[in-house]
């Protein structure tokens, strides 16, 4: 297990930094892929160890075809049992790229098709969710993705007509962090589909999940004043509609990386 959870990290540093010009190549720190591609699948009750299986045979199938593409999967360690799959693009035209290959196989269209009819028993429900990646409200979007073992990601839903407000209030959350200077990450990621409208995702990867009992002990990293702290407060209260967090660890048994 360790084995594969090392050469998955060393993979998965070496597949996103293909994409990168050749000065993002001469250390593991990479940036975030324009485009993250979220599979989100909700366990019944007591369920989320079966479709850990379905998904590891997935992975399995995807493995025996060479697929070209590498998945990365997750469980939830808090919160309700699910499983988030990233897969990075560079557009979405490379997302209709992989939909159009699957359907130009028959053997893996099968294959895929009926592992979706057997996760059934298993699945609440199943979200395709792609996002868009936003540079500006990142905080160190740049780091060493061999390092990630857990993630923790905060979804926001925001209300119609008042994104400046949130921009507003992460922009200070960003300026507070390079202000403090603590060593952690976090992207930024806006929904294009599969969430409602106005959805934003913070995701932070992190070596181990004792990072955060250290980040709260330092005000999770943000020197502010009392002001500040007021003005933050007040515009998430007009911006934001509700707010959802979770805890992921990176499973290698789900997770595919090709061999090339």
């Amino acid at each position: 297990m360790n084995k594969l959870l090392q050469r998955l990290s060393i993979t998965l540093g070496l597949i996103l930094a293909a994409a990168q010009p050749a000065a993002a190549q001469t250390s593991g720190a990479i940036e975030p892929p324009p485009i993250l591609k979220i599979t989100k699948l909700m366990a019944k009750p007591g369920q989320l160890s079966g479709l850990v299986k379905i998904e590891a045979e997935r992975a399995q199938v995807l493995r025996s075809v060479n697929w070209p593409r590498t998945s990365i999967a997750s469980s939830s360690v808090t919160g309700p049992g699910q499983i988030w799959i990233f897969a990075r693009y560079a557009s979405l035209g490379d997302v209709a790229k992989d939909q159009e290959l699957i359907q130009s196989t028959p053997s893996l269209r099968d294959a895929l098709d009926r592992l979706d009819r057997a996760e059934t028993e298993f699945l609440e429900s199943r979200r395709d969710i792609t996002t868009t990646y936003q540079k500006d409200i990142s905080y160190r979007p740049r780091f060493d993705w061999a390092d990630a073992r857990y993630w923790e990601i905060i979804w926001v839903h925001l209300r119609t007509g008042h994104h400046e407000a949130y921009i507003e209030n992460r922009t200070m959350t960003r300026e507070e962090h390079e202000k403090g200077a603590y060593d952690t990450h976090q992207m930024m990621y806006a929904v294009q589909s599969g969430e409602p409208s106005g959805t934003f995702m913070v995701i932070r990867p992190m070596k181990t999940l004792a990072l955060l009992d250290d980040l709260h002990a330092h005000n999770d990293g943000e020197p502010v004043t009392a002001e500040e702290e007021r003005r933050k407060v007040q515009l998430f209260a007009e911006s934001g509609m509700s707010e959802e967090e979770a805890y992921f660890r990176v499973d290698p048994n789900m997770t595919y990386i090709p061999r090339d």
